[in-house]
């Protein structure tokens, strides 16, 4: 008959007990790493991106800056987070675009009324038979109906960049979580 004895097994027990805590602890620190990233983010976003600066965009009410949200979404395996904003036109300003070609038509009088520095435009009928009226060239403009071409808004991204700014900092965060996991020192904690 053949025995064999194996030494440590309660050891190999409490070392598994510990690799679990390990895990645990490992996933509460990347989640508050998380947590902070997607907060100074948004922070840099509203704060340096939005607030009008040089080369940012120029702030009129607000409504884009106090769109800005983020969503952390954590899986068994993966932590997400996801910026963005239900502006709608957030996505144009983000990535640049063309505008499409539309008219333009007063809401509260019976014609729109602008000074035009250069207006060559041709004078036309509107739908009614009436006709748009013009002054002079380069002076007040009177019409029912203007008609514009659309417009090309160049990219002037303010997530991306947010966002880029505060990952070399969640970088190190995980890097140091990861070093302090691999090298134990939550043995025993």
């Amino acid at each position: 008959m053949l025995e064999m004895q194996i030494d440590g097994v309660a050891n190999l027990a409490k070392t598994g007990q510990d690799l679990v805590q390990a895990r645990d602890r490992v996933r509460e620190l990347l989640s508050k790493a998380s947590q902070d990233f997607a907060n100074d983010a948004t922070t840099t976003i509203k704060e340096k991106f939005l607030s009008g600066g040089q080369d940012h965009l120029k702030v009129r009410t607000g409504r884009l800056r106090t769109s800005i949200r983020y969503l952390l979404a954590e899986q068994p395996t993966e932590i997400t987070v996801t910026f963005g904003s239900d502006v709608p036109y957030a996505a144009i300003h983000e990535f640049g675009g063309r505008t499409p070609a539309h008219d333009i038509r007063p809401k509260r009088r019976r014609f729109l009324r602008f000074v035009s520095p250069n207006f060559s435009g041709t004078v036309r009928r509107t739908k009614s038979g009436k006709l748009a009226r013009r002054q002079a060239e380069g002076a007040v403009v009177f019409a029912q109906v203007v008609h514009h071409p659309g417009s090309l808004i160049p990219p002037r991204p303010f997530l991306g960049p947010g966002v880029a700014e505060n990952l070399p900092r969640l970088e190190k965060t995980i890097g140091d979580v990861l070093e302090r996991a691999v090298s134990g020192a939550w043995h025993g904690e």
